[in-house]
């Protein structure tokens, strides 16, 4: 080309370029994020909040059963903090299984973290040996708004607490099913001792 002349066409400035690929990778991670993968993002924040969680007790406010053994043997007992007292259901041809023991919340568990059980009559050796006791549990955890998941927990036959991850944001019931039992018979009941839950003390219902 002669000296003083120029192309016509004229290059896009790579300065504009930059801006406009960046913009669009934000709006594409935007799409993901609020649409199908948002669920598993919520649940990869709460998991990794959970690490660092300060855990406290938390009770329930009320708390029925589907039936029990006798009067002194209701769902109040499977939450007093005794060692030597228990819920179990009534006799029947399943031997307990299909009976039920709820705890509710009021305000709901703003994030549940984990529960412990002690199975059986008794944490002491010879009378948790002596009674009937849980082998599998279905539990079943429901929100304030009505949803509510499955979770099914092998207990170890030992008289010594059990701790389990059961996870969920605002809890306002808790539904323990007896699936299976161990050393059962007609004779005597399918006993659960003491159930626990812990909270994470820095979230409140709601968040």
């Amino acid at each position: 080309m002669e000296a003083g002349t120029r192309h016509n066409r004229v290059r896009q400035p790579l300065h504009l370029i930059r801006p406009i690929v960046i913009l669009v990778i934000i709006i594409a991670l935007l799409i993901v994020g609020f649409g199908p993968a948002r669920p598993a993002i919520v649940e990869g924040v709460n998991l990794a909040r959970d690490r660092f969680a300060t855990k406290s007790t938390v009770s329930p406010v009320t708390w029925t059963a589907s039936s029990s053994y006798s009067a002194t043997n209701g769902p109040k007992m499977a939450v007093d903090g005794g060692a030597n007292t228990f819920w179990a259901p009534q006799k029947s041809a399943n031997l307990g299984r299909g009976e039920w023991v709820q705890m509710d919340f009021n305000p709901p568990i703003g994030r549940l973290l984990q529960i412990s059980i002690a199975n059986g009559e008794s944490q002491q050796i010879a009378a948790y040996k002596a009674g009937g006791r849980i082998g599998i549990l279905t539990v079943t955890v429901k929100d304030q708004s009505g949803n509510s998941t499955d979770k099914t927990i092998n207990l170890t036959d030992t008289q010594i607490i059990q701790q389990f991850s059961v996870t969920g944001n605002n809890i306002a019931s808790i539904r323990f099913t007896i699936v299976d039992p161990i050393s059962a018979n007609d004779d005597k009941p399918i006993a659960m001792n003491e159930i626990n839950f812990y909270q994470d003390n820095s979230r409140q219902p709601g968040r």
